[in-house]
C-alpha cells in the first residue's frame, strides 16, 4: 500500500513541466537556449536565465559534445578495419606477382601424372594471410596489370644484351632489377649490368623472396608517383 506522501510526489513528478512527457521538450529548449538564448521564447529564456544564475558555472550545450563522442567512437571502430583492408590489398598484389614468377613451377607439364607437383608456399593465398572469407572480396589489381612497372630478372642477358638495354631505356615505366643470387660474389663479367643502368633499384641474393621485396618496393614507387628516372647518355 502506498503512503499518501508517495502518491503526492508521484503526481507532482508526472505533472511537472520538467518531468513526464515534457522532459525531452524542455531539454531540447534548453539546448537551444545554451547555443542561442534569443532562439527560445521570452518566458523560457527568463526561466533558463534563473537556472544559470543559480549555477556556479556557465552551462554549455551537451549535443555537440555528444556528437563528438559518437564521431570519435566511429573513427576508432573504422581504423582497424581500414588497416586490415590495406594489409590484404598488399597481400593480393604479392600473390599476383608470386604467380607471375613462380606459377610455372606448378604448370601441368606431366600428362601421365608420374611426378607430383611441388608445393610452393608462396602460391597459396594463406601464405599472405588471406582466407576463404577473402575469396569473394574485390581488390585493386591495377598497379600490376598492364605496364605500370617492370620487375625483371634478365638472367644472362643482364650482362650481355645491348638490345635489352635499349628497349628498357625507351620505357617510361619504373624498373626494378632482381637476381636470385648475388652477382657480385660470382664471376667478374657478371658484375656488369645493362639493366642497372636504367633501373630504379636492384634486389639481389635473396632467392625467391627477392620478388616479394620487389613487389613491395614497386607498390611504393607507383603509389608515391616517384617513378621518373633520368635516362643515361
Amino acid at each position: 500500500m502506498n503512503a499518501p506522501g508517495n502518491n503526492y510526489l508521484q503526481t507532482m513528478k508526472n505533472t511537472s513541466l520538467l518531468s513526464g512527457g515534457n522532459n525531452a521538450f524542455v531539454e531540447s529548449l534548453y539546448e537551444d537556449y545554451l547555443q542561442d538564448a534569443s532562439s527560445v521564447p521570452a518566458e523560457w529564456r527568463a526561466y533558463f536565465d534563473k537556472l544559470q544564475a543559480v549555477n556556479t558555472g556557465h552551462d554549455v550545450a551537451h549535443s555537440p559534445i555528444q556528437r563528438g563522442f559518437l564521431e570519435s567512437g566511429k573513427r576508432k571502430a573504422e581504423t582497424p578495419v581500414r588497416g586490415d583492408e590495406t594489409r590484404k590489398q598488399a597481400s593480393v598484389l604479392q600473390l599476383i606477382n608470386a604467380h607471375r614468377f613462380l606459377g610455372a613451377r606448378i604448370a601441368d607439364l606431366d600428362p601421365l601424372k608420374r611426378n607430383p607437383k611441388p608445393e610452393v608456399a608462396e602460391l597459396n593465398p594463406s601464405y599472405y594471410g588471406l582466407s576463404e572469407a577473402d575469396m569473394d572480396a574485390t581488390f585493386f589489381t591495377g598497379s600490376l596489370v598492364g605496364a605500370s612497372g617492370i620487375i625483371l630478372n634478365a638472367a644472362a642477358y643482364t650482362h650481355t644484351s645491348v638490345a635489352l638495354y635499349d628497349a628498357l631505356r625507351a620505357c617510361e615505366k619504373p624498373i626494378i632489377e632482381v637476381h636470385l643470387s648475388n652477382p657480385y660474389r660470382r664471376e667478374q663479367f657478371r658484375r656488369h649490368s645493362y639493366v642497372s643502368l636504367v633501373a630504379a633499384g636492384i634486389i639481389v641474393g635473396f632467392r625467391e623472396a627477392g620478388y616479394t621485396m620487389a613487389v613491395d618496393a614497386m607498390a611504393k614507387i607507383i603509389g608515391s608517383g616517384a617513378h621518373e628516372r633520368r635516362r643515361p647518355n
